[in-house]
């Protein structure tokens, strides 16, 4: 769903009028006195959303894939700089796979905001292969406060679909306190729900060669 299509729901949902709106209008509306007051505030409230998303890590997992050659050796850890993931928001499991087909998990600790040591030890005599680190991660999918209205927010469709609600019980809070209170608890209910039944399975060994023995 893109950002704008986002925000119309949003104000469908919150039945500010009965007007039938129209992406192409979006930025009409803006200066809306109507919809002005909303809209302004409308992507700080999303951003608390996605917030609710990435705290119950109901998104789904990304990979990158790193070669041991591109980070800094220091004793037995490799240091990456966490900045190569762009989207990082968690780290939830580090791997180690080469041509021999051996898969294992690596110990990791941080250093610093944007560092991490990974402990490499213990494949000093499957050196030399060709290899390479996974990272499975959580990602971060705030949008910035400018974001452009066409961009595809990166999230599940159904967990895009609660996301008015939520905005709802924001922005109704002070107004209308009774109707805010209630799309706030369909948003959370939903959310459960969704962690319950929807969410990714927590990162996991898949494979079942291990030469490690």
């Amino acid at each position: 769903m893109k950002l704008g299509e986002l925000k119309l729901e949003c104000l469908r949902l919150m039945a500010v009028n009965d007007e039938k709106l129209f992406i192409d209008r979006i930025e009409e509306y803006k200066s809306d006195e109507l919809y002005k007051y909303y809209l302004d505030r409308m992507n700080g409230s999303i951003n608390r959303a996605l917030s609710r998303f990435m705290l119950f890590k109901v998104l789904p997992f990304k990979t990158k894939e790193i070669k041991p050659s591109e980070c800094e050796t220091l004793g037995q850890y490799l240091k990456l700089n966490l900045k190569v993931i762009s989207d990082l928001n968690s780290i939830e499991r580090i791997i180690y796979i080469n041509e021999d087909a051996v898969y294992m998990d690596l110990d990791f600790k941080s250093v610093g905001e944007n560092e991490i040591l990974i402990n490499f030890n213990d494949l000093a005599r499957y050196k030399g292969k060709e290899e390479k680190i996974v990272i499975t991660y959580s990602p971060n999918v705030m949008i910035e406060e400018k974001a452009d209205e066409g961009s595809e927010l990166d999230i599940p469709e159904t967990l895009a679909r609660i996301i008015p609600y939520f905005v709802k019980g924001e922005l109704y809070e002070l107004d209308e306190p009774n109707v805010s209170a209630n799309a706030r608890n369909i948003f959370e209910s939903a959310l459960n729900e969704y962690v319950a039944y929807g969410k990714p399975k927590k990162a996991r060994q898949q494979y079942v060669k291990n030469t490690l023995y």
